[in-house]
Parts: C-alpha cells; structure tokens; sequence
C-alpha cells in the first residue's frame, strides 16, 4: 500500500480491507500484527523474484521465495525455481525452473527500463494455502489455486486454470484449454479461446463467450455460503462454436448462436434469441422479446411472449402469435400463403398504426382507404408528375400488393413498396427505390437492392433470396446480402458487409493500429467487394468469399478457394479446404491450416500454427503435408514438421520440436530447445543437441555427434570420428562404422546392467574379465605344475645320470683290482686287446650316438602322435569332423558373414552341454514389434539405427563402431574397456614370460648337465682305454643294462607327460548344463534339437551366424 492507505481487518464482514491511514483502528493489537504481516507480504510480492532467491522464511523450502509457517498441515510452501514465489502452507511451484520471457511488443503493453531486451527470465507465483504452479510462468493465487497450464493464471480459492496462457478468477473457477478465460465464482470456460464470466457461467464450445450468472438465490450452500455451490439448472452456457450467451441463465447452444437477456435460449443453428427467457430453438430464427419463442426455421418473434409457429412467419408485438394461414382469403379466394405476419393474438388483437394505405390487392389497406373507397398514390409524393400505378393498378399478380410511383408487382401475393420497385417472384417482398425481386420468397429492402441477376448476362431467377441494403445484390437462390454494396452471387451464399471503412481510416489511433497488424493501409473511399459464392459465406466490409462453400469472417478477408476458410482481418484462404484464422494469416494450398496473426500455409495440407507481430514472423508452412506450430516455426520441407517458437525443419521428413530447434536433414529429427539435426537420418534428442553427420544419433543435453552412423548417450556426451586401430585385434578404425559414446573426455560413465557378450563384436563384462583371469590363473597354476613336473623328471634324470656315474666308478675301481692281476695277460695280448678296444670304442660311441637319435626320434614321434590325435567334432547329421591339434575349426551359419551385427542376433539361440556334448537349442518364441523412422528403428525393446548402433533392453550393440568415453567397469555386469584388457593382457604376457624363462633355464640345466654326463664319459672312456681287460663282456653287459635302463627312464618320462597331456584334452561349455570334457583324440557331438535324418533341403542355417 502507499502512504495514505493501509489494510486492516474488518470484524463485521470478516475480510481485510484498505482504509485510510487517518482511520483508527477498533483493536489496536491486532491492527498492529496486521502492518507487520502486510508489509511482509507487500514485500514478498512486491520486489523481483531475483532479489529473494533461495529465500525461505518459516519453513518453506526449493531454491526460490517460500513463505510459510512452521506447523503446515498442508506442508510448507515450496519452489522448484530460484525465480518462482511461493507463499503459505502447501503452496508449490513445480515447473522444471527458471525459463525466459518473450517479449512480445505488445503496443498496449511493451516492455521498457530495465526489462525492455528480447528475452528476460522469470518464474512461477503461488500465493496461498495449498495453491499449486505446476509449469514454468503460471501464477495461482489463493488457498489451494492450481495452474497446470504454460503461464496459465489462477486467482480465488481453489482455482483452476489447466490450459496454455488460460485465466481463471474466482472461487472454483476453472478455465481448462489453451487462451481459455473463466471469471467468477465456479465459471468453467472449456473451449479453446472460450470465455466465461459470472457465478457458473459455462463456455464450453471454440471461442463461445458466456456472461451470466444463474439463480443464485436458490443455489445451494458451501461452508455456510449461500449460493456459492454450482447451479448447473439456470446456468449461463455457451457450447456451440462462436456462441454467445449474454445474461443470467442464458444459452447458446449451436454454432454461431446468439442469446442475450436472462434464461434466453438459442438452440438453432446461427439463431438469435434477445431478451429474458426469449427462445430461438430453429436455425436462422430470429426472436427478440421476454419470453418470445420461434417454432421453425426462420421465424421471426418480436415483442414480449410473441411466438411464431407457422413456417416463414413474423410475430409482431407483445404476446403475438403467428400460426399457420388456414383457409382461402376473403373475397379474393386466394389460397392460404406459406407464411403471416401477426401482431397480435385471438383475443388480443392490435391496430396497426400509421400504415400506408396499400396499392395491389395484396397490401394492407387502411381506415383512410376504407373512408375514402379510391385514393391514389396512398401519401405517395410523385412531384406533380404522374407516373405508373397511379390507378392503383400496379399490383397485378394475384393478393400482391404495388405501393409507390411505378411499383408493380406482378408475383403472387407479391409486395412491392417503393419508387420504380418491382416484385415478378411469388411471395416476393420489395422496398425501397428501384429495387426489384424475380425469385418466390426473394427479399429486397434498400435502393436499388435486387435478387436480379447481374446486367449483360443470362436471366438468373433466384427463389428465397434477401438483399437488404442501398445497391445490395443478392443473385443466388437462397442467398442473402446485407449491408451497402454488398453482393451475394452464389446459391445458398451469405454476404454481410459495406464498401467503405472511411471512418475508421480518418482514425489515427486505429489506423496505426491496423498498418502495424497487417502491414497495410487503411484507405478512404467505396469498395464494392463483400460477395460471395455457392454456399459461400462473407461477413465483413470488403470481405470476399468467391469459392464455392467458403467463409470469409473479417474486414478485407478473403476465402476464394472451395470449401475454403477466412478468419480475421486481411485474411486470405484461396487453396481448395484451406483455412485462415486469424489477421493476415494466409492459407494458400489446398487443404491448408493457417492459424494465428501473420501464419502462412502454403503447402498442400499443410497446417501452421502461431502468431508473429509482423508479416513472414508467424509459424511457416510451405512444404506439402509440413506442420508448423509456434510463434516463427518454419516447416518448408514435405511432410516436415516444426514445433516450437523458431523451430526449423527444412527437408523432406524432418521433424523439429522445441525453441529454436533446426531439422535440416532429410529424414532428421531435432527434439529440444535449440537442438539440431543437419544431416540426412539425423537424430538429436535433448537442450541443444547436436547431430552434425549422416546417420549419426545425439541422446541427452548438449550431446553431440561428430562421426557418421554414430551414437552419443547421455548429457554432454561426444560421439567423435574412431582413430587408431583396436587393441589386440589391430582393426583399422576405417572398419569402424561409426562409435557409440556415453560420455566425452572427462566425463566418463560406466555402463551397468551389461549382459555378458556372446560374439566377438559383443562388449564384455568385468564378470568376464574376472573369469578370464580365474582361468589364467589357472593355466599358470597348470604351467607351475608342469613345472614341477619338468623339475622332477629333471632331477630324476639327474639321480638317474649320478647312479650311472657311480656304477661307472666301481665299475673302474674293480677294473683296477683287475688290472694288477692280468698285467702279464695284457702284455701278451696287447696286440688283440688293441684292436678289441678300438672296436669297443667305436661300437660306444655309436650306442651313445644311436641313443641320442633314436631319443630326438621318439619325442618329434610323440610330439606328431599327439597333434595329429587332436579332436574329432560331430553334429546331428554329416559325417565326423577332426581337427589336428593348432587346426582351425569353422563353426559358421548359412547366414551372409558379412551381415552387420545389429542385423543379426543370438538371444534366440541357447547351447546345453550333455554327455555326448554341446547341444544348440533355438527359441521358439520370437517377437518383432518395431516403429521404422528413417533409417532408425524404434520399439519396445529399444533403438536400433541402420548400419549403426543398437539400444535394447538386452544390452548395447555397438554395431562394429568404437564406444568411446567408458568408465572402468566395477561390478560384474559392468562393461570394460581397452585399459582394464591391457592389464589383463600385461599380466598374461608377464607370466607367459616367466613361464618361458622357467622352460629355458630348465632346458639349459638339463643341457648342461647332459654335457656333463658326455664329458664324464669321455673321461671314462680315456680310463678305459688305458685299462681295459678280459673283462670286455662284463663291461659290455653293464653298458648294456645302463642303455636299457636309461631308455625306459626316459621312455616312461615321455609316455607319462604324453598321457597326461592326452588326459588334459579340452572343456567345453553352453549357455546352460555342466562342462563337457574331452580327452585329445576323443570326439565331441555339436548337435542340435532337429531330426538328423532331415533332407538338406528341409533345413538352413541362414539364420544363423558364428562369429
């Protein structure tokens, strides 16, 4: 409040009140707690949502202004903006934050200061008890007042306004569609542009306005309140399209009805009811008067309680009755006419004053004429100059009437009133100078008006035609033309209107006004131009409807296409079913929609929708099939759609949705505000995403995609061109048909839920790696233990290689003892002993060499066995399958190997290991249910894009393309990535090495140690050379048994490893059942679940593939 006024509490109406500073206050105490509560309350509301962000005082919560107590039943008050205001318990705002404002440039209402740029932010206000934002700009004020609508408003205890920029004031007002407007207590206003004002007013139908309140008195109680509950009987309601019911109780319930006054109905179609409890239930019904009421179509009712209840009748006056013509005429005989004029009832007849004595034999005849048995001209001023029907002879078709200077009237029951008037048709009414009716039932009232058709061409005879109006034409059957100038040429056409705007164009102000709306000029001067067509309809100065079946609505509106549709000033509909709504909105192709200030719609069905201050800032639609909707969309290409203020979609099939978003890619979409989608089959997807390339897809805010045919997920993520080749299997990144990428540098995330891979292409789990390192760890528990092995057969070999050196040693000892006795024997058979010790030597060094080949013979022998032994394979038909031990095996289906990926899918097939081996199993429930966009396919299971990736409930394909920016996995379902392998790989490859050295060193000791044993027998040998004897045979022996011996050592060193490398064999294991093993050389059944004596032409493998 200012400084002279303040509120205050008044106990006797219970309300505060603003009262003068002056006045004192009945309870000083509670005045005082008042200005303390107002002026916080003043401030609250009165300064910037900005200068209090994050302010929360006495409970309330959210990043906003919040005010309310500390014990809420309701709850505290709550923001979810740090711009919106929430005030008192349970009050929320719960829009998805802060957004900008667009100025519109409203003349009446333009933004300066401070406040004057393009686009400024704001919040939502809630303010009251349980009061209720539920998106951004909405404002409700009032205990538990909710807006669900785009800055919707909603003022009054538990108001509700659910639609697009909807009002609604008052206590349980509801205003439920876009630009609805409902004001009072429990008005409803639920048509699109409707509104209703008053205490249960209802607008229910397009653009219908009701005003009104019902019988309040009678109405129900709430809290105590009388007359507060909703009075559905009685109520004010407007439901037809562009109905108006104005007054407590009224109704209209057709479209284009009109009822004012209180409980007056108008029920027909474009009826017009006027006055309390007056009733039009007919089309094109016209009653006017309390309690007057109509009965047919067309009839007129005028006065209070006059009915008309005879077709084509007028009731006139206060309780006057028009009922059917019964009988024929009196004197004349004439057969009763098809429709009476009555001003009065039986009983309650009038007397028609002031009546121009009649001149045919069909027009009234008055007291004068009764008086005077033959007047002339009946009060006619002819200027002194006689003219026609000066002996009342003008009327010349039978009961017609001629009245004035060469009136004729040559229909029936004709009348013509009027200087040079002329009425040819039956039943034909015409009034005013020259103007002529030639059709039954036709109508002309003005100068010069006519149901003639027009000079120079065929004679047009029209029937029910009205014109009305100074140089008025209405040329078609049933047709009617209304206004100066006006020309309604089609049958069943309707042209309301004049031909100049001479007073509205010498008006500055509205002149201004109409150059800024239209971009044109109003100009002074006569503009002949309301006309219309067949079924045409034009209502406007200047408003022209020349296609068949057209409406044109509005000053300058034009609707020249068939069954076309002009709405507003300068409106223009000329394509074929085209529709303008709206100023200067344009609807130029066939079947086009163009609604709002400055819309265009020039495509073959296309539709725009929003508005724009100037000419070429409205929505936009110029492909065939586009859809633009907001305020400058732009949906040039075909089937192109454009959604959201600024939104562009500029090729053929794209689609752009959100502010600012741009689709100009074949087949591209762009969702969110300031998304883009510039190539063809581009999808962004999120706040400023972008999808720069050929097939590539951006998921999430801010996503981009750099490489064709690739993938970004999630906000901030970069989908960039693969480099380099893969890790391990050196793929050149030009194999790569495009990247999946969750994240970008620095912002990495993990992937969770991951199912473990299957194929080479699948992506693997740290459930995986894990089990890979269980069984390296195994295999090097097995090298280990083959290590052991190595080294014990090594060191037996050692003891073995000692025994043989010691025997060696008695064995010389003994020769010693031998020696000293058989010296004598020597020197004489030095000679034979000689040449017995050559051959000796000889025949060792040939054991000794025979040995060292025939052991090198028999390990390459077991070394091929074994390989060769190998695995034999079979399956459920074919003959059986080896393979040599290092042999490739082909496990491949009959589908095309080089079929991507994301066409192909294992989670059909299963494999069970059995006894006899692996059994592959193929499911038999398969679903497909799919939604094809573009290149990109759309189901329940997921997103699949063409030559690219797939998203599936199943898990991610990668689609042969890199997925970059992966966290390191954790979990068991988690995926990894190319460092986590890295360190497996370095792990392995270190202790492959050390297993290698181990083997080395192990083959070194053992060569050293051969070398050794050579080296002792040579020393041996020199011994023996010197001291050989007789004992040739026993010494040969024991060479003999140390052969043997070390042959079989080393023989059954050879067959123990050999077995147990056989034993070793293979493990195989399925998706489901124990491991299988298999010994080498032992055979294992690849079989599935088919017949195997099924004819190969019974069968296929085209669906599926091994990898």
């Amino acid at each position: 409040m200012n400084k002279v006024y303040k509120v205050v509490w008044n106990a006797s109406i219970g309300a505060w009140v603003a009262t003068s500073e002056l006045a004192k206050s009945k309870t000083k105490t509670k005045s005082n707690v008042l200005n303390l509560s107002a002026a916080i309350l003043a401030g609250a509301i009165s300064f910037s949502p900005a200068a209090f962000a994050a302010t929360n005082i006495e409970g309330g919560t959210g990043s906003g202004t919040s005010i309310s107590g500390n014990r809420c039943a309701e709850g505290a008050a709550s923001t979810s903006g740090n711009r919106d205001i929430a005030i008192g318990c349970g009050a929320q705002t719960q829009g998805s934050g802060n957004s900008n404002i667009a100025n519109r440039q409203n003349p009446y209402n333009n933004s300066t200061g401070a406040f004057a740029g393009a686009m400024k932010q704001g919040g939502s206000v809630s303010v009251g008890t349980g009061s209720t934002v539920e998106q951004n700009f909405g404002t409700a004020i009032g205990s538990y007042a909710t807006t669900k609508g785009i800055a919707a408003v909603a003022i009054g205890t538990a108001a509700l306004s659910t639609g697009n920029t909807s009002l609604a004031i008052g206590r349980q007002s509801a205003a439920t569609a876009d630009y609805a407007q409902a004001l009072g207590n429990v008005a409803a206003a639920t048509g699109k542009g409707s509104l209703a004002i008053g205490h249960s007013a209802t607008a229910e139908g397009y653009r219908a306005i009701a005003i009104g309140s019902p019988d309040i008195e009678n109405a129900g109680s709430v809290a105590g309140q009388a007359g507060a509950e909703y009075q559905s009987k009685m109520a004010t309601k407007a439901t037809g399209k562009d109905s108006i019911a104005f007054g407590g109780g009224a109704v209209a319930t057709q479209e284009n009805s009109l009822a004012i006054g209180a409980f007056s109905e108008s029920t027909g179609a474009k009826s017009v009811a006027i006055g309390t409890g007056a009733k039009a239930k007919k089309d094109n019904a016209v009653v006017i008067g309390d309690q007057a009421e109509t009965t047919f179509d067309g009839g007129v009712a005028v006065g209070k309680g006059a009915r008309s209840e005879a077709e084509n009748s007028i009731a006139l006056g206060k309780d006057s009755k028009a009922t059917q013509a019964t009988g024929n005429s009196f004197l004349t005989k004439q057969a009763a006419p098809t429709g009476v004029l009555s001003v009065g009832d039986v009983g309650a007849e009038r007397r028609i004053q002031n009546v121009a004595d009649g001149a045919v034999d069909s027009d009234a005849a008055t007291v004068g004429q009764l008086k005077a048995a033959r007047t002339h001209y009946v009060s006619v001023n002819d200027n002194g100059v006689q003219g026609g029907n000066y002996e009342n002879d003008g009327a010349k078709g039978r009961n017609s009437i001629a009245v004035g200077v060469s009136a004729s009237a040559t229909g029936h029951d004709a009348v013509v009133v009027g200087s040079q008037a002329k009425g040819a048709g039956v039943g034909a009414v015409s009034v005013g100078n020259a103007s002529e009716t030639v059709g039954s039932g036709d109508v002309a009232i003005g100068r010069n008006a006519s149901t003639k058709g027009a000079a120079g061409t065929a004679t047009s005879y029209s029937n029910q035609s009205i014109a009305i109006g100074d140089q008025t034409k209405a040329v078609g059957d049933q047709s009617i033309a209304i206004g100066a100038d006006v020309v309604a040429r089609g049958n069943s056409s309707v042209a309301i209107g004049g031909d100049d705007v001479d007073k509205i164009a010498q008006d500055a102000e509205l002149s201004k006004t109409y150059t800024e709306i239209t971009g044109g000029v109003l100009k002074s001067g006569r503009y002949p131009t309301t006309e219309t067509n067949h079924g045409s309809t034009a209502v406007g100065v200047q408003a022209v409807g020349t296609g068949a079946f057209a409406s044109a609505f509005g000053m300058t509106s034009k609707a020249t296409g068939d069954a076309s549709s002009a709405f507003g000033v300068m409106s223009n509909a000329s394509g074929k079913g085209a529709a303008a709504f709206g100023a200067v909105s344009q609807a130029t192709g066939d079947g086009a929609s163009a609604m709002g200030i400055n819309s265009v719609a020039s495509g073959t069905n296309s539709t725009a929708i929003g508005s724009g201050n100037k000419p070429g800032e409205g929505a936009t639609a110029t492909g065939n099939g586009a859809a633009a909707v907001g305020s400058g969309a732009k949906a040039t290409g075909d089937s192109a759609a454009a959604i959201g203020k600024g939104a562009e979609a500029s090729n053929e099939n794209a689609a752009a949705v959100g502010g600012g978003a741009k689709a100009t890619g074949k087949n591209s979409a762009a969702i969110g505000g300031g998304a883009i989608a510039d190539q063809e089959n581009a999808v962004a997807v999120g706040q400023g995403a972008q999808s720069m390339v050929v097939g590539g897809v951006a998921l999430g805010a801010r996503s981009r995609v750099e490489a064709e045919n690739s993938v970004a997920l999630g906000q901030d993520a970069i989908a960039t061109e693969a480099t380099g080749s893969s890790f391990l299997t050196n793929r050149d990144a030009s194999m790569s048909n495009g990247v999946v990428s969750v994240g970008s540098a620095g912002k990495e995330r993990r992937i969770t839920n991951v199912e473990d891979g299957s194929v080479d292409s699948d992506a693997v789990t740290v459930r995986q790696l894990k089990n890979v390192d269980t069984r390296v760890n195994q295999n090097t528990q097995n090298i280990n233990n083959l290590d052991q092995k190595i080294d014990a057969t090594k060191t037996d070999l050692g003891n073995q290689i000692t025994d043989t050196n010691n025997k060696l040693d008695d064995a010389k000892k003994d020769l010693g003892n031998q020696i000293t006795d058989t010296n004598n024997k020597l020197n004489d058979t030095k000679d034979q002993l000689t040449t017995q010790i050559t051959d000796t030597k000889t025949e060792l060094n040939n054991t000794i060499n025979n040995n060292k080949t025939e052991l090198n013979t028999k390990i390459d022998n077991t070394k091929t066995e074994l390989e060769n032994k190998g695995l034999n394979f079979a399956g459920n038909a074919g003959k059986d399958v080896h393979r040599k031990l290092g042999d490739k095996l082909n496990i491949v289906g009959g589908a095309d190997a080089a079929t991507a990926e994301d066409k192909t899918s294992g989670e059909n097939v299963i494999t069970r290991t059995t006894e006899d081996g692996i059994k592959i199993e193929l499911l038999k429930d398969a679903k497909f249910d799919s939604i094809t966009t573009g290149d990109s396919i759309l189901n329940n299971n997921g997103l699949t894009i063409k030559d690219g990736p797939s998203i599936t409930k199943n898990g991610i394909n990668a689609g042969n393309k890199v997925i970059s920016n992966v966290a390191d996995g954790k979990d068991g379902k988690d995926a990894v990535n190319v460092d986590q392998l890295t360190n497996v790989k370095d792990g392995l490859d270190g202790k492959i090495t050390d297993t290698n050295n181990k083997l080395d060193d192990a083959k070194k000791d053992l060569g050293n140690q051969i070398t050794d044993t050579n080296k002792n027998l040579d020393d041996a040998k020199k011994d023996l050379g010197n001291q050989i004897t007789n004992t040739k045979d026993q010494l040969t022996n024991q060479i003999t048994d140390t052969k043997t011996e070390l042959n079989n050592t080393i023989n059954n060193t050879i067959n123990n490893t050999k077995t147990e490398l056989e034993n070793k064999g293979l493990n195989f294991a399925g998706n489901a059942g124990k491991d299988v093993h298999r010994k080498l050389g032992d055979k294992l059944n690849i079989v599935g679940g088919a017949d195997a004596a099924t004819a190969e032409d019974k069968t296929s493998g085209e669906n599926v593939i091994t990898r």
